[in-house]
Formats: structure tokens, sequence, C-alpha cells
């Protein structure tokens, strides 16, 4: 039997000087659940460029339990829009997702009569 080092890798020809086969070895469970929803985002039909390349970007960056919370600087550099166009996208991501701004949210809490007016302005000024 062939140590793993020796051995023909399947997708390079050849062993790698590190006793892997190929990168692909090294992946995690994390990595090949990440690597599938970057896909499920890819193969979504209609969904803007830039909406796009923002899910993946956040996908790529998912840790073991799935999420991922990247800055927008970071979000930017990984897909080259600019820090505003990834805003936007993932302002149009969250309205399409059925998330409220929080204005809206006050002006459902002030119609089931949950808050006060009063309330939402003072929570509105900070």
């Amino acid at each position: 039997m062939t140590s793993r080092s020796t051995a023909r890798c399947h997708a390079f020809g050849g062993g790698l000087s590190n006793g892997r086969c190929c990168p692909l070895d090294t992946l995690t469970k994390a990595d090949v659940m990440t690597f599938r929803h970057a896909r499920t985002i890819q193969d979504q039909p209609g969904l803007p460029r830039v909406q796009r390349a923002v899910l993946i970007a956040i996908a790529l960056r998912a840790d073991r339990y799935g999420e991922a919370w990247p800055s927008i600087r970071r979000i930017s550099t990984d897909t080259g829009y600019s820090e505003s166009w990834v805003r936007q996208a993932i302002k149009q991501l969250a309205k399409a997702a059925g998330n409220r701004t929080l204005q809206e949210e006050a002006i459902l809490l002030m119609a089931l009569g949950t808050t006060s007016l009063a309330e939402v302005q003072r929570v509105l000024k900070q």
C-alpha cells in the first residue's frame, strides 16, 4: 500500500509535499456547507448581481454553525462593490425576506397599541 504523500492525486496528478492528496482533502464539514450555501445562492434565478455577490460573500465567511457577521467594509472588499452598493443590496435583501425597518416596526407597534408615539420618538432619536 502506498503512503498518501506518494500516491497519485486524483485531481492534481500527484501527492503534495504536505502529505495530502490535494487541497480538497483539507476541507472541513463547515467548508462544504459554505460551498453548498454559495452554490444555492448562485442558482437563484432573477437575483440581481450585486445582491448575489453580497450573499455569496457572507456565505463564504460563515463559521461551522452557519453564522457570519462580516462588516460592510469586508463585504465590499470581497465583492469589489462600494460600501454604499453593499448597504443598498443588504437593505433590498432584508426587505425581500420580509424584514421591516425600525420605522415600519414602530408604526406597527403603535397601530397595535403596544407603544406610544412619545416612546417611538425617543427610540428613533438614539
